[in-house]
């Protein structure tokens, strides 16, 4: 079964979930993602699946990264700094 932790910014906060749990707040985005990805890559395993998403409102939910594939593209609305970190944290 496919575990899902999405990113998401509530009252200028960010926070990761999943399911029912929250964790946060975060007090940037950055710190957010990369904390998910860390967490997603160690529970990750080869039939149990996991992938970070991030959602904001009023936007379309995007992948940044899946145990499925070695690479996700970064969304391209990150700052060239974030890009560089939400890379190095998804090797």
């Amino acid at each position: 079964m496919l575990r899902q932790f999405y990113v998401t910014c509530r009252v200028e906060k960010w926070y990761v979930d999943e399911g029912t749990e929250s964790h946060g707040p975060y007090l940037s985005r950055h710190d957010a993602i990369a904390d998910a990805v860390e967490a997603a890559k160690l529970l990750a395993k080869p039939k149990k699946p996991i992938e970070v998403i991030l959602k904001i409102r009023g936007s379309e939910a995007e992948l940044v990264w899946s145990s499925r594939k070695s690479f996700v593209p970064v969304p391209q609305f990150f700052a060239a700094d974030d890009r560089r970190l939400v890379e190095e944290v998804a090797r």
